[in-house]
């Protein structure tokens, strides 16, 4: 109980606060590019080809995001990559077409946002091992290495856009101590990139529900890293706090972006679940494909309002294989089970409406 009505006073305080970057008049031209994560919804590569085909059809940018890793030795040294990892870079290169822009998102830090990224080897995704896995963020190693690692993926897929850390605020509360070295990090990667590539647009991107489940520290620690991003970037998924989009504050994304009004918003992931969550999540929520629709026109809605540059969707379709053959079982599945039924395609590849209100925005003429 105590839970739900800190809840209710949170969604008060955005209803109440003010509003002064989204009163911009609604225009029929979207000012934002449109991606969608290409995430096969099954582990095969027909699956791999037919959400990355499904994907072009529905956006004009292309969402590069790689969350598994960093090949930390080989990155430190300037050797070769590990040859799966290039193929897989090769591979989704190879199927972004001209037509579109790309966006480009790379993270030191863990899935689980509580320690350094794990190691890319030959076998994939993999713990750290020594040294690594005794260096904090700030080690001189870690720092050189993920420089390099950065400029590596910037000159090789050529992006309009590039997030270099992904939802860093939550290390704030998953890991306290590790803070001010992340910090740290962040700043020294932030100048080396701006100074190599001063006309891309550099950030990293804001989880929202930790800012306003945790505002007090969220609010006094984030101006120490707001300089070294050009975008307040921001993954939501209201729906873990909030089951119903009705219900949702008319400024959630314009509350954030007043962090740093002057500088332009972006969403670089964004989803609301078309069906229930249920175990092994923890907490079930009720969902449906109406209220997946509700949170559509209202996700659009906000980003022509703040003129935003892009928005990202989690995911093409709903990956009920890939979850039956490798996710179920995870020790991770719980964090997985979030995203399942998010798709703007069912299991089936059917439409849902929520894609029918993204496909009539891509419509339009961008600015």
């Amino acid at each position: 109980m105590k839970k739900f009505l800190s809840r209710v006073i949170l969604f008060a305080l955005l209803a109440c606060s003010n509003n002064s970057v989204n009163d911009n008049p609604i225009s029929e031209k979207r000012s934002f590019a449109m991606s969608i994560s290409d995430f096969p919804y099954a582990n095969t590569a027909n699956a791999f080809d037919a959400s990355f085909a499904l994907m072009l059809q529905n956006t004009d940018m292309v969402m590069m995001h790689f969350d598994g890793g960093v090949p930390w030795q080989e990155a430190l040294d300037g050797t070769t990559y590990p040859q799966g990892f290039l193929n897989e870079l090769n591979l989704k290169k190879s199927k972004i077409p001209t037509s579109h822009t790309t966006y480009l998102a790379v993270t030191p830090i863990a899935f689980e946002r509580n320690a350094l990224a794990n190691n890319i080897s030959n076998s994939g995704s993999q713990p750290l091992s020594p040294p690594w896995d005794t260096y904090a963020f700030d080690n001189q190693n870690v720092i050189d290495a993920y420089i390099n690692h950065c400029k590596f993926m910037i000159n090789f897929f050529q992006p309009e856009f590039f997030a270099y850390a992904i939802e860093a605020n939550l290390v704030m509360n998953t890991s306290p101590s590790k803070w001010p070295a992340l910090v740290n990090l962040m700043q020294q990667v932030y100048a080396s990139l701006k100074a190599e590539y001063p006309n891309l647009p550099i950030f990293f991107s804001i989880q929202a529900s930790w800012v306003y489940l945790f505002q007090d520290i969220q609010l006094q620690k984030l101006p120490e890293v707001l300089p070294s991003t050009d975008f307040i970037a921001v993954s939501a998924y209201p729906f873990t706090e909030e089951p119903d989009p009705n219900l949702l504050p008319e400024n959630y994304f314009s509350f954030i972006a007043n962090l740093a009004p002057e500088k332009p918003f972006a969403i670089t992931e964004t989803s609301w679940p078309a069906e229930d969550i249920t175990q092994p999540y923890p907490v079930f929520l009720q969902e449906s494909e109406e209220r997946q629709e509700t949170y559509m026109k209202f996700l659009l809605s906000n980003m022509k309002n703040l003129n935003a540059k892009f928005v990202s969707w989690f995911f093409i379709a709903d990956y009920d294989q890939f979850w039956e053959s490798d996710m179920k079982d995870s020790p991770i599945a719980p964090i997985l089970r979030i995203w399942k039924d998010s798709g703007l395609y069912d299991g089936n590849l059917q439409p849902r409406k929520a894609q029918m209100q993204w496909q009539e925005e891509l419509l339009k003429e961008k600015e």
